[in-house]
């Protein structure tokens, strides 16, 4: 008898098989088992939701604040900003786009690339040839 290959199972394929095996009227501890036996894998058991009544095997949205506002038209519109006053700040900016100061300055610096000479926004590129120079 030839050894079954291992196989990775994300977690909503293991639901679906948790769900299935649930469905067939078997108890939390034989899935686990068989599913353990089979997988070679443990994974968070979730027929405790199946038996109220709750089916769905992706996970459902959480509340509160989005996990990151990291979004090209954000990008795009702090660029347009800045090549068009060189001066504004990222506290304006952060007012404007609803945003965090610090989130500005991580937009500023990672994303645009970009820093602050004198009281002007320029490229990275360029704060270096700078201080070659200098």
């Amino acid at each position: 008898m030839v050894a079954a290959p291992t196989i990775n199972f994300s977690q909503s394929e293991a639901r679906v098989v948790m769900k299935f095996h649930f469905l067939q009227g078997k108890r939390a501890a034989e899935i686990h088992s068989e599913m353990k036996d089979v997988l070679k894998d443990d994974y968070p058991m979730w027929v405790s939701r199946f038996r109220t009544g709750h089916f769905e095997v992706t996970d459902e949205p959480r509340p509160g604040r989005p996990t990151s506002t990291t979004t090209d038209e954000k990008a795009d519109a702090m660029h347009v900003m800045i090549h068009e006053d060189r001066r504004i700040s990222a506290k304006v900016i952060a007012e404007i786009l609803r945003i965090s100061r610090e989130k500005v300055g991580h937009f500023i610096d990672n994303i645009l690339d970009m820093r602050k000479l004198s009281t002007k926004w320029v490229s990275k590129w360029v704060t270096k040839c700078y201080q070659e120079v200098a």
